[in-house]
């Protein structure tokens, strides 16, 4: 339920969600806009997770997503959620994208073999795709405010999780899949050279399937 906070003006926390090196997000507070007031919220006191992320544990990623201004609460809700997958997909492929940078520059492969930013495209829809049945909301923090028109919206907050058991079968799935495409462009190599390039960049891959995504951050 609901608890009412009528009063004075207040400050409306806006989280403009980035990735970061580590284990979250950071958040970074804007004021509302002139003549807006905070009426009601869900919570006796906004949950720290609001602030930062929690990061991951025993298996668990843990996501938070920001909805826009809406008019009810479900709306609001549902695009919470969406906001936090969006935030999944965004981590995991800078993740991934800097893990494949890294091999293929350790192999000596060039971007004609592999390419890190098409590779981690491929993965990011794959993800996306994944994320949609995935993650799940454990828990929601909601605010009703009201503007200078005396017209109400909420805005609520999500803490989603995704197992990474769930990453790392997407992950182990997009190198399956480059592996794939770099045997069929072996055996249409015309030259010994071209063909080993293409052996290579396959080991680079296997290797990084066996190390797993979490060896990545």
């Amino acid at each position: 339920m609901m608890r009412s906070r009528y009063g004075l003006l207040c400050l409306l926390v806006i989280f403009v969600l980035a990735s970061c090196g580590g284990s979250g997000l950071n958040t970074t507070p804007m004021a509302a806009s002139a003549g807006e007031k905070l009426v009601a919220t869900s919570h006796d006191k906004r949950p720290a997770w609001t602030y930062r992320e929690p990061g991951n544990e025993k298996g668990t990623f843990f996501f938070v997503g920001l909805s826009g201004k809406y008019a009810t609460e479900k709306l609001g809700r549902e695009d919470a959620q969406r906001s936090s997958i969006t935030n999944v997909v965004r981590f995991m492929g800078t993740t991934v994208k800097d893990n494949f940078q890294r091999l293929t520059t350790a192999h000596g492969l060039s971007s004609d073999i592999v390419d890190p930013t098409v590779a981690t495209r491929r993965f990011e829809q794959q993800l996306n795709n994944a994320m949609a049945r995935r993650v799940k909301v454990k828990e929601y923090y909601i605010e009703q405010w009201e503007n200078k028109l005396k017209e109400r919206y909420f805005v609520a907050f999500a803490l989603s999780t995704v197992p990474q058991k769930s990453i790392d079968q997407v992950y182990e799935a997009t190198i399956d899949g480059e592996i794939a495409q770099l045997k069929k462009k072996r055996n249409a190599a015309n030259n010994a050279k071209a063909r080993k390039q293409f052996t290579d960049a396959m080991k680079a891959f296997e290797e990084a399937k066996k190390q797993g995504f979490s060896s990545t951050e």
